[in-house]
């Protein structure tokens, strides 16, 4: 009764209930049960029992919800929806239906607390969480009111009922100033301290005013731009703890969004022009805000889009560097105390808390916006710009705003409300990749089948004779404005607009954009699927032959068709193209290719019939622009916090391992992520066919081979004479991206030459792990694996129907008699409860760690929960910021 809901909590917590409705004070409770069906209960709720659990209800819903005005559908923080429908004179519903989320009848996977802190005096309680797999949930609302101060409050609404002679309240119907506010507790609410009335007035202000919570994320420092797309949608946010777009707890309907629209006009200084449909302006405090009006059946509303380049106090802009006090010896004999000693030091919340966070109020921070000057056209800093063609990760510098593509006044946003179905498809989500030239829609046809359309502007019959007229002409002479270098070119807009305009003349400069934008993609760029190439939720890009779909595998759908193909000769074109950008040929005297594209991702290459009988092929692997932490492990629930401790204490003592898993199982993400907890000023040297590691140390040394353009391979460097070279500059640790040949044997070379090294091996598990590395070709000896310590196994599972990454086991090598391989498995995956469980009595790996260090077995154990300990603060207060992630382990390594 006190946590729960009351009666109904048994059905609540019954894995195989999905819904539960309740027909009204008596009637009897039915379930929608998952093998029997709908069925009705024993359990009948006086209407009591049903007030109170309305109220519970209420109380944990995302959004402040007025009791007296019970909107149709709430949104509670468990996840779980609650419909109502009809009410009795005594405000209670007739019928109200508990709809549990969707689960696979497991237990309900936990959120990970990336970040959690207050706004606005410290009244409005900020929590950022990551659920897995990759969502991401920005939860805002006031700290917690005890049972008298909601009493205060509905007192207070009725006060002002009954003094405005209002029925209902709402935000318009708010009439009474604080002092009044305050004046009303002490005499009704005497009991209630002077120091609270501030925060129940604020309570009240913000009762059922969606603006006021919208204003809030505003002036939150650590958000970094607000997206309210269309009513009934939350209001997405960009955070800086975050990777991407982030889900938040305020859902606007038509009036609020057009409210906040109205206010941000209004604090502009702007005069409001019903004719105008876009709408873009800059405030002097660095805010960029596009109002584009959208139309539908009701009426209109807003889409609002609001970037923020940065603070007032521009040095909250710098990364914060951590400085931790040292401590010479352990506070307390005790073993939790001196734990709690050391992390208290790390984890001192005041020493990395940015200054702006305590920066006014978020009246103070927008109320005073003023405009700048006219901001023409507003392009998302998240996608690329139109003057050109740039990859991730590289700056290039600023152009004259006249070689700048201009933006349509016509910007049509990507939205499922305005995509119309296509023989039965319906869209399930739309983004920008490109904006506002090319968008990406997931659709869903009637047997649930997901495909991936790319929409681009469609060009006119004379405005495809020009494009080809202008790509012909830019093809022999490419107009370029000084490269920086490879992958870092410009197409000149106003060059391109000189040889347009000498076929058409009267072109305007929206179409003049749409030619510019094919052009760019077709010269500078991967033509048809350039615009994939944008898309930061792709992880591989495929097309098996001509005439076939173009396939992608999505970070949250998996692998789905595209609608681009290519026809023979138009995919031979292209397959030279790629080949090209990569500075490596192909042909069919040698139609295979591996290499690296500009942006680093990497490309497999089939040319003509030779060896497909499809036709040529091409398979582009993209990769993570933000590097794989520890805290990331954690937060995608891939490792737990006593897995990651086991390894960091092995790598940490010079403990060799190899990750083994299938492909893209995240072999070489979680070795990225494991690099953290190698020492800081160790000498470490990587070996890779293509650049993947991104490790934080500054003493590293990354290297990858080089294949020979001649006959005869001259000049080649493989893998092998790469790892030789790292064996003579004395390097503490070797990272090999991956072994697959004979270079395993000088890898387990230089493992028994006392070097630590960290690998990958494409494997299911640890047996056929063994038998690949055991038999050709690798071949290394059995009696060379004494110096392999440990093997992580990573697999993929399926959970809610998507697909989840997990560390399937970990395992120590023992030799055994004879020099045969053994192992001993130490922690392993429980994929029922998606957990992990410690399976082991004895380590040898620890056994060596002890001795090397003459710990007792109280030691031992004290360094091992030190580091659980560190990881379990880890995850939840602190993001993936490697600068700050890398100093913490760094001083935790210096105090234990």
């Amino acid at each position: 009764d006190a946590r729960g809901f009351g009666p109904v909590q048994p059905l609540i917590d019954d894995p195989f209930v999905s819904a539960i409705t309740i027909n009204g004070p008596g009637g009897v409770i039915s379930v929608t049960h998952d093998t029997y069906g709908t069925i009705f209960t024993s359990l009948r709720l006086s209407e009591e029992e049903i007030r109170v659990l309305l109220k519970k209800l209420i109380n944990r819903s995302v959004q402040p919800v007025d009791i007296e005005k019970i909107p149709e559908v709430i949104q509670l923080r468990n996840g779980m929806k609650v419909h109502f429908s009809r009410q009795n004179n005594n405000s209670i519903p007739l019928i109200l239906t508990i709809e549990k989320p969707e689960s696979d009848n497991d237990s309900i996977i936990p959120e990970t607390v990336l970040s959690s802190y207050h706004l606005y005096h410290e009244m409005i309680d900020v929590r950022v969480v990551a659920s897995p797999p990759d969502r991401f949930f920005y939860q805002i609302s006031l700290i917690p009111l005890n049972e008298r101060e909601i009493s205060a409050i509905e007192g207070s609404i009725e006060y002002i009922k009954k003094k405005s002679g209002l029925q209902k309240f709402h935000e318009g119907a708010f009439r009474i100033s604080e002092n009044d506010f305050s004046g009303f507790l002490k005499k009704n609410f005497p009991d209630i301290p002077d120091r609270r009335h501030h925060l129940l007035y604020t309570a009240l202000t913000f009762r059922q005013d969606v603006v006021k919570w919208i204003r809030v994320i505003l002036a939150d420092p650590d958000v970094r731009k607000i997206l309210c797309t269309h009513p009934g949608k939350p209001v997405m946010v960009w955070h800086k703890k975050t990777p991407g777009e982030t889900e938040t707890s305020i859902i606007p309907n038509r009036s609020d969004i057009n409210r906040f629209a109205t206010f941000l006009i209004k604090a502009s200084g702007k005069e409001y022009d019903p004719s105008q449909n876009e709408i873009y302006m800059r405030f002097k405090t660095g805010e960029r805000v596009s109002l584009t009006r959208i139309r539908d059946d009701k009426s209109h509303y807003y889409r609002i889009e609001i970037v923020k380049n940065g603070n007032r106090n521009t040095t909250t802009e710098k990364k914060k560097r951590v400085t931790v006090p040292k401590i010479s010896q352990a506070v307390g004999s005790d073993q939790d105390e001196r734990i709690d000693a050391l992390l208290s030091r790390i984890f001192d919340r005041d020493q990395t808390k940015e200054s702006s966070k305590s920066e006014g109020t978020p009246d103070e921070k927008v109320d005073d916006l003023v405009v700048e000057e006219r901001f023409s056209r507003l392009i998302s800093p998240l996608k690329k710009g139109l003057k050109g063609f740039s990859f991730p990760g590289k700056r290039r510098k600023e152009r004259p705003s006249r070689d700048m593509a201009p933006v349509p006044d016509t910007l049509q946003v990507p939205s499922v409300m305005n995509i119309p179905a296509v023989d039965g498809d319906i869209a399930e989500e739309a983004y920008w990749l490109y904006q506002p030239h090319a968008y990406a829609v997931i659709l869903q046809d009637k047997s649930k089948e997901r495909s991936y359309r790319v929409i681009e502007p469609e060009l006119t019959p004379r405005e495809r004779i020009i494009l080809e007229e202008t790509h012909e002409t830019l093809r022999d002479v490419l107009v370029y404005d000084k490269p920086v270098s490879r992958g870092d070119l410009f197409l000149e807009y106003g060059e391109v607009a000189k040889v347009v305009r000498t076929y058409d003349p009267k072109i305007n400069d929206d179409r003049l954009s749409v030619i510019y934008y094919y052009l760019r993609r077709n010269l500078n760029g991967y033509g048809k699927i350039d615009p994939l190439m944008y898309d930061e939720l792709l992880e591989d890009i495929s097309c098996n032959g001509h005439s076939l779909p173009v396939y992608i595998h999505h970070r949250y759908y998996g692998s789905i068709p595209t609608s681009i193909s290519f026809e023979s000769e138009e995919l031979n074109r292209f397959v030279l193209k790629l080949s090209q950008k990569a500075d490596k040929q192909v042909s069919l005297t040698s139609p295979l290719l591996d290499a690296s594209l500009p942006n680093g991702a990497r490309a497999q290459i089939t040319y003509s019939d030779v060896v497909s009988t499809k036709g040529s092929s091409f398979t582009i692997r993209k990769f993570r622009s933000d590097p794989m932490t520890p805290a990331t492990l954690l937060a995608f629930g891939t490792y737990s916090n006593e897995l990651l401790a086991f390894i960091w204490l092995a790598l940490e003592n010079r403990q060799s391992l190899i990750v083994v898993g299938g492909t893209a199982s995240g072999k070489t993400s979680a070795m990225n992520a494991f690099s953290f907890f190698i020492p800081h000023n160790s000498k470490i040297v990587s070996l890779e066919d293509t650049r993947e590691i991104q490790i934080p140390q500054k003493n590293w040394l990354p290297v990858q081979t080089r294949e020979s353009n001649t006959f005869n391979d001259r000049g080649s460097v493989d893998l092998f004479d790469l790892l030789k070279a790292s064996l003579r500059q004395r390097p503490e640790y070797i990272i090999v991206g991956e072994v697959r040949g004979s270079e395993a044997q000088t890898l387990f070379q230089a493992m028994n030459s006392g070097h630590t090294t960290l690998s990958t091996l494409h494997a299911g598990n640890i047996e056929e792990a063994l038998n690949r590395l055991t038999n050709e070709p690798i071949n290394v000896p059995p009696a060379m694996f004494g110096a392999l310590n440990l093997m992580v196994i990573q697999t993929f599972h399926y959970r809610g129907g998507r697909m989840i990454r997990r560390c399937d086991a970990i395992h120590e090598i023992v030799l055994g008699e004879g020099d045969r391989v053994n192992w001993n498995t130490l922690y392993e995956y429980d994929p029922k409860n998606d957990s992990f469980k410690k399976v082991f009595k004895k380590s040898r790996t620890l056994q060596t760690i002890q001795y090397m260090h003459n710990w007792t077995d109280e030691e031992m154990r004290y360094q091992l929960d030190l580091r659980t300990s560190f990881l379990t603060k880890l995850r939840n207060q602190y993001s993936t910021d490697p600068e700050i992630l890398i100093q913490m382990i760094s001083e935790l390594r210096r105090m234990a």
